[in-house]
């Protein structure tokens, strides 16, 4: 039991990065199970106020702006609260990594580039893209001998 205590109590207070509060939230619900299972009172104001004091400032805020004023924190809605935290700012995480590579990442590179603004704006390319085939050309004047019989559009009825 004593061990449990000493190290949630040695804990090093976590930053915001999530990586660090995931850490600090594993091993506090780790030591806090096994002092349950020994049969510990696990939301007493102790522990609560020794997990306040390992978390950073602007969790702690977001937590407190996310929890009604008039209610008292146990230690089970603050781990409860902490774990919502930490998988929200996950989420976060994983998204803002499928953000595209920027071009810069491909030099050297044979595989496609991604679309760039440069393109669009005609700058200097080395490869050859799909994108001139959409350009539109205006066609010349020329006389195309059609063989076999006329054949009407299918949309307006005409010969073109």
């Amino acid at each position: 039991m004593k061990t449990h205590y000493d190290k949630i109590m040695k804990l090093q207070p976590a930053t915001s990065r999530v990586t660090s509060l995931r850490y600090l939230l594993d091993n506090v619900n780790k030591h806090l199970r096994s002092l349950q299972v020994l049969g510990q009172d696990i939301d007493s104001e102790l522990f609560v106020s020794i997990l306040w004091s390992k978390i950073p400032h602007d969790v702690l805020l977001q937590l407190q702006l996310s929890f009604c004023v008039n209610n008292t924190w146990s230690v089970s809605k603050l781990v409860d609260m902490l774990n919502e935290s930490v998988i929200a700012r996950e989420r976060t995480e994983k998204k803002s990594s499928f953000e595209r590579p920027k071009d810069s990442q491909f030099k050297g590179d044979n595989r496609q580039r991604p679309f760039s603004a440069s393109f669009a704006k005609g700058g200097n390319h080395t490869r050859n893209n799909s994108v001139p085939a959409f350009i539109v050309k205006p066609e010349t004047k020329k006389s195309v001998k059609v063989l076999g019989p006329k054949k009407t559009c299918r949309y307006c009825q005409q010969s073109h």
